[in-house]
């Protein structure tokens, strides 16, 4: 199956196909040697590419997807099927242009840890908002863009469920 994952401004061309229970996939058109499993959690999973190991936890829906990867947040686009082929077909920008406001909420439940943004801070994109501790591990929640923080309905200490609202930027 190909795919074309965005993150951030950089969109990466992935092919992966299964024979005899074995992962072949190319990244950007190079082979790279890759396995993943699930771990445990319905959305943990243990990512190994070229010999080094991630701890991914997911969600979200297709296209759209929430990763943390060894805690970082990462906010990835995946097109998949016909979409790939549409994109390469009219050369399109991937990029969404998001504007307005932006409701931010908890990937898995835990425990807020830390809250490094009070209402009316501007943030830039990647920033820091918050620390979620779920699994035993510190889940560093950033700014998916730009933007003046409007509202923070959490505190250090709160346990939160998933889907709770963490933070909202305008």
């Amino acid at each position: 199956m190909r795919y074309l994952i965005r993150i951030g401004d950089i969109t990466h061309d992935i092919d992966v196909q299964e024979q005899s229970g074995k992962l072949h996939v190319t990244l950007d058109g190079k082979p790279v040697a890759a396995d993943l499993q699930q771990a445990g959690h319905e959305h943990a999973y243990s990512l190994l590419l070229d010999g080094k190991s991630w701890q991914v936890f997911a969600s979200g829906a297709l296209p759209l997807l929430r990763l943390f990867v060894d805690g970082h947040q990462v906010d990835a686009e995946v097109l998949t099927g016909a979409t790939v082929q549409a994109v390469r077909s009219a050369r399109t920008d991937l990029a969404t242009g998001v504007t307005g406001q932006m409701v931010i909420k908890a990937p898995m439940p835990g425990l807020v840890k830390q809250v490094h943004v009070k209402p009316k801070d501007q943030v830039e994109k990647g920033q820091s908002l918050l620390v979620l501790e779920a699994m035993k591990m510190a889940n560093d929640v950033r700014a998916p863009r730009s933007g003046t923080v409007h509202h923070v309905p959490v505190v250090s200490g709160q346990r939160i469920a998933k889907g709770d609202i963490l933070i909202e930027l305008a």
